[in-house]
């Protein structure tokens, strides 16, 4: 028999709030589970969990993604996760470890398009290894967007490491599915805008690479 549940994250810590009225925090995601059990052609009982997680706002600080990562690192190779994505970005930092969390799951990873995708969202769906994507997504990939705060030769050295890591690690993300020349001109400062139809039609293109 199949068992379905939602895992809810205990906030219980409220030494730092960034909204004071507000005692209880929200966690940025949503995760459900269902429990299945299969029987393999030998008569084995096969256990495995199937997740459906929510990624539907913007990304915030890596520590509060600290359960998502972990739940997905310690996925078994019998299990699937749904990654609903639907946001306009965020924290990239919280992205890139989301995205280690990804290439080290034993689990069958899904990335599952599911509104608008901008920015970080981009990379986490671009990071999984199979896709899906709905009729009426939009995406839009830029460059990255920050501030930088101190004298003004650290604040010259942080720009120029961001700029040289960010066209190092994000170019091993976006290229092929975009172009060298379509990675160039986001480095320039170009947005660029795919429908559902464009995203399907380059991811088998990149298939077939």
């Amino acid at each position: 028999m199949n068992k379905a549940y939602k895992i809810k994250n205990n906030m219980n810590d409220i030494s730092e709030l960034e909204f004071p009225i507000d005692f209880k925090q929200e966690q940025p995601f949503d995760i459900f589970v269902e429990e299945k059990v299969e029987v393999d052609n030998t008569g084995c009982i096969i256990p495995h969990k199937e997740y459906s997680i929510y990624l539907n706002s913007v990304l915030e600080r890596p520590n509060k993604y600290n359960e998502l990562f972990n739940l997905i690192r310690t996925a078994v190779p019998n299990d699937t996760i749904n990654l609903y994505l639907n946001g306009v970005g965020g924290d990239l930092f919280t992205a890139m470890q989301l995205i280690n969390a990804l290439s080290v799951s034993d689990a069958d990873v899904y990335a599952i398009a599911d509104g608008q995708l901008i920015s970080a969202h981009t990379l986490i769906f671009l990071s999984c290894r199979k896709f899906i994507i709905h009729d009426s997504c939009l995406f839009m990939f830029h460059n990255f967007t920050s501030g930088t705060y101190g004298k003004g030769n650290e604040q010259k050295a942080e720009i120029f490491a961001i700029t040289e890591w960010f066209e190092k690690v994000v170019k091993q993300i976006y290229v092929p599915f975009l172009s060298e020349d379509e990675f160039i001109r986001i480095v320039r400062g170009e947005d660029i805008w795919m429908l559902s139809d464009e995203i399907n039609e380059r991811l088998l293109n990149i298939k077939k690479l």
